[in-house]
């Protein structure tokens, strides 16, 4: 396995680079979540990075979690403990070491590292955070990943900030756009009907970064319809505010996604291709995901392929 093992007090120095066997030790593996083999349209699919920290016991306090995130500068870290047999505590840390909410593509790679690692087919994470708990059932086979997360159905918003958002975006302001928000998530999402406009759209981060902060948003999807026969929709996702100026490939978005797009699209057996073009400079995409949105239990399903790196 491609894990290393520190001892806390050595974060940032290079004695973080060998095994220690004290009781205050962790072990760290990378991966990526939502690559592809094959390319789309001649260009890439890198997937998405993530840190997966696992802790033998408790864990230590936000300091010492930010510290680890900072010194990591992935994507997007997660911590994870065990508590008992198949399930595991599981929070997340930005790369500006911010907790986080819910991360789905850093809870597809920490089921891979259980499954490669220790041989666990699936596991159930556990999440607490805004007063709510989520359990997160995972399950991987034939080096498919899957995740199964909550549901939550996005309102229809209006208010002149939301054009703000758009003219932030660098995105087409004559083309045209619905908006919505996740409440539960506070997460705000951006329709639009022109694929184009969602491809070159450059933000201003520092000018976004604030309107995002100043209403309380988590990320900011902007979605399509895609462009790709391989996809159903696609999706960009930015989050400048904390410390992440364009997401590669989101797996939580969908939890808001999903539900949105299945009343539009319909799809046979309530399953999607969902696309992350990321920036899209014409040599790759940042992610393909698999989705599924089940209105009776309130949940969608989100899967992709994993790497170590």
């Amino acid at each position: 396995m491609n894990f290393k093992t520190i001892e806390l007090d050595t974060i940032g120095t290079e004695e973080s680079l060998f095994t220690s066997p004290e009781m205050n030790t962790f072990k760290i593996f990378r991966g990526k979540a939502f690559v592809s083999k094959e390319k789309i349209s001649g260009r890439y699919v890198i997937g998405n990075p993530a840190s997966i920290v696992l802790f033998p016991d408790v864990f230590p306090d936000h300091d010492e979690l930010s510290k680890i995130a900072t010194e990591e500068q992935a994507p997007m870290t997660a911590f994870i403990r065990k508590k008992e047999t198949g399930r595991y505590d599981i929070i997340y840390y930005t790369p500006a070491g911010e907790s986080f909410g819910l991360c789905g593509h850093a809870t597809l790679i920490a089921a891979y590292f259980l499954h490669k690692e220790y041989g666990q087919n699936n596991v159930v994470f556990t999440r607490d955070f805004d007063g709510l708990h989520h359990d997160i059932k995972s399950h991987v086979m034939e080096g498919l990943v899957k995740i199964v997360m909550p549901a939550f159905v996005p309102v229809s918003v209006q208010g002149v900030e939301y054009g703000e958002i758009v003219q932030a975006t660098g995105m087409n302001e004559n083309a045209a756009y619905s908006f919505y928000r996740c409440n539960e998530l506070h997460d705000m999402i951006i329709v639009t009907d022109d694929t184009k406009a969602l491809r070159a759209a450059s933000p201003r981060f520092s000018e976004l970064a604030g309107l995002l902060a100043k209403q309380n948003i988590r990320g900011l999807f902007v979605t399509s319809r895609s462009a790709e026969t391989e996809a159903d929709y696609e999706v960009r996702i930015f989050a400048p505010h904390l410390g992440i100026q364009e997401d590669i490939s989101c797996g939580s978005a969908n939890c808001s996604l999903l539900p949105l797009w299945d009343k539009q699209l319909n799809a046979e057996n309530n399953r999607y291709s969902i696309l992350c073009p990321y920036n899209d400079n014409g040599i790759k995409y940042g992610g393909i995901e698999l989705g599924s949105y089940n209105a009776n239990t309130n949940e969608v399903r989100i899967g992709g392929s994993v790497t170590e790196i």
